[in-house]
């Protein structure tokens, strides 16, 4: 169990309610927004230690909250996956370059987002650990 708290994102109340019953079973402790000031809400309450966000949340508020979290010291060292139903590497990259850790491409399958999750979570300890070592 991983013990580790997820806020999910998205506009699509199925989507959401999927991934918090299918995480749920792999230990995650999941929060749901359904707008971009939802997702700002919980990730400055503490409500997660992985944000999980659509970026045509509200019409590409997904960046926005990336850019949002990045410019506020509270929130600047939370990880962030971007969920994207758009391939082009140009919407990966504007992510990246809003602050995004990770990008991933709708539809997605359950071990992508656990790889993903995971990786983007042991990055994020390594980073701590090394800041108070």
């Amino acid at each position: 169990m991983t013990n580790k708290r997820l806020i999910v994102a998205d506009e699509g109340a199925v989507l959401a309610h999927c991934l918090k019953s299918l995480l749920a079973d792999d230990g995650y402790e999941v929060s749901t927004a359904t707008t971009p000031d939802g997702a700002l809400s919980l990730a400055r309450s503490g409500a997660g230690d992985v944000l999980l966000v659509d970026a045509g949340l509200a019409r590409s508020g997904g960046y926005s909250v990336c850019q949002a979290l990045r410019g506020d010291p509270r929130t600047r060292d939370l990880p962030v996956v971007l969920m994207s139903a758009i391939s082009r590497p140009v919407e990966r990259e504007k992510g990246l370059a809003l602050g995004a850790d990770a990008t991933l491409c709708k539809p997605f399958t359950l071990d992508e987002l656990r790889k993903v999750l995971g990786s983007t979570l042991r990055r994020d300890r390594e980073r701590t650990d090394r800041a108070h070592a």
